[in-house]
Order: C-alpha cells, then sequence, then structure tokens
C-alpha cells in the first residue's frame, strides 16, 4: 500500500507522468543501396517486364522493367531499360549466361539504341541528392568486339520538359540537366559531363574482350571522381549543385552492324 501512495502522490505532483506518448515510427524511404552480380549463374532467374507488350517491334523507346536477384539474397533488384531499335527485334538488354546484355538482340543494327537505369519510381534504389551524402556507382564491364560500341556509364538528372533526355541518335546526354559518367567509344576511354562534355583519360584503348571495372563518384561536397581498376584517372572537374537529383544509368548506341556482347556484369550502388 505504501508503494500506492507514492505513486498516487506523484500523479498529484506531476499530471503529465499519467499521460502516455506514443512515437510514432519513422518515416521509411527506399534503401538507398544495391548490388547486382549478373555473372553469379543465376542467369535464368532474370525477369523482364515488357510494359506495353511490343517484344518483337520494340521501336517505340517505352520503358521496360529488368528484375534480378539481389546479390546476396534471393529478393529481386530491378531495374528500368528503354531501347529503340532501328530493325525490330528483341527488345534490349537481354540476360546472357555471364552478364546483362545491353548489347541487346542478335541481330544488331547501326543506330540501335538502349539505357537502362535504377533509382527510380518503383526501381531499387532511389534517387540521390548532390551535396547530401557521398555515393559511387560501379560497374563491370565486359565488350566482345570494341569496334562500333559507344557505351556510356556513370550518373545522370532528369530532362527537362518536353526534352527526350538521352539522343537516341548519337548518344550525347545534353537534355539531362546534370551527368557525369565514362564512356567507351570504338575503344577510346573518356570522361563524359554535363560541363566538360567528352574528355580525353590518358587510359589505354579498351580491346576486344576487356574486362573492366567503372567507378563515378561524387563527394559531399558535390565533387565528381573517376575510377577505372581501382586507380583515379581524371583530372577534370565536375561539382553536381545541391538536392539536385541523379540516378545510375548505362546507355549504349550501336556504330556498326554486330552482334557482339556487352555486358554489364555487376552494378553496385554504394556509400
Amino acid at each position: 500500500m505504501r508503494w500506492v501512495g507514492l505513486w498516487a502522490a506523484l500523479l498529484l505532483a506531476c499530471p503529465a507522468a499519467a499521460q502516455v506518448y506514443i512515437q510514432p515510427p519513422p518515416l521509411q524511404f527506399p534503401t538507398a543501396y544495391y548490388a547486382i552480380d549478373f555473372n553469379d549463374g543465376r542467369s535464368a532467374a532474370g525477369i523482364k517486364i515488357e510494359l506495353d507488350g511490343d517484344d518483337a517491334t520494340n521501336t517505340d523507346g517505352v520503358p521496360n522493367d529488368y528484375m534480378y536477384p539481389c546479390e546476396g539474397s534471393n529478393s529481386y533488384c530491378r531495374l528500368g531499360g528503354t531501347s529503340i531499335l532501328t530493325t525490330g527485334g528483341v527488345a534490349s538488354p537481354r540476360f546472357d549466361a555471364t552478364g546483362l546484355d545491353i548489347g541487346g538482340h542478335t541481330a544488331q543494327a547501326l543506330d540501335d539504341e538502349v539505357e537502362i537505369y535504377g533509382g527510380v519510381t518503383n526501381l531499387s534504389g532511389r534517387p540521390m541528392l548532390g551535396q547530401t551524402e557521398a555515393f559511387e556507382a560501379c560497374f563491370k564491364l565486359y565488350i566482345d568486339d570494341i569496334s562500333g560500341t559507344n557505351l556510356w556509364c556513370g550518373w545522370r538528372g532528369g530532362a527537362a520538359n518536353g526534352a527526350s533526355g538521352l539522343d537516341f541518335t548519337t548518344l550525347t546526354l545534353t537534355s539531362y540537366d546534370a551527368y557525369a559518367g565514362v564512356r567507351i567509344n570504338n575503344g577510346a576511354i573518356t570522361t563524359d559531363d554535363a560541363t566538360n562534355g567528352s574528355a580525353a583519360t590518358g587510359l589505354s584503348a579498351w580491346v576486344d574482350e576487356g574486362v573492366h571495372d567503372v567507378c563515378v563518384r561524387f563527394a559531399l561536397d558535390g565533387a565528381a571522381t573517376y575510377n577505372y581498376d581501382g586507380g583515379a584517372y581524371s583530372s577534370m572537374s565536375y561539382t553536381i549543385g545541391q538536392y539536385v537529383p541523379l540516378v545510375p544509368a548505362c546507355a549504349m548506341i550501336h556504330l556498326s552492324d554486330l552482334g557482339e556482347n556487352t555486358l554489364i556484369r555487376r552494378v553496385a550502388v554504394r556509400p
């Protein structure tokens, strides 16, 4: 009874002590970071979702979705992709035994194009915001035949109203409000960003059947840096503005009629 009396006295002295506060749960945002290993032997687990049902004649640039088990788990990561094919055929990209083939269908033709990206609605990750955190995207790439291949991988922003973003005739990205990445064009390796355009890196040319790791990182202050097989390789200066949204992306255009593989073997978005 003595404890009951003490508790009653406390309530009389401090009425607020009798109130119970329930803390609401924090807002849940999509996980920013993820990795997909397309060369892990689970190629049969890949799923392509054709959003407009025209798999045989995908010439209109309507986005598709590509789902694959996330690295280290059986949950699925989801990327978006848009392809415009001059000759019809199976929509790019496609799942290969050792990677995601951004080169696409076997009847590749001049000016066939594709873009694949993450970090937007219903896809894995979320848009990163400039100067709010440090983040990078890394791509392990394999190119069977470098001749006629023009490939860009990195980070890009959105397109202005009325603009298509990627120029699907020259693979320029100038309609995007921000971008920074690495371009492999007929073997030449350059950086390519919204301030400097395409700039030489001094790296040796990419050769047939080459496999390399390419990373593009933004520091907390918004400065972009580039990494190739573990080493920095560019002194070009590019800074993303504060709160500017960016998503990871790869884009490719065929400069000749080839049926060769251009594989994304792994993609990782990380702090």
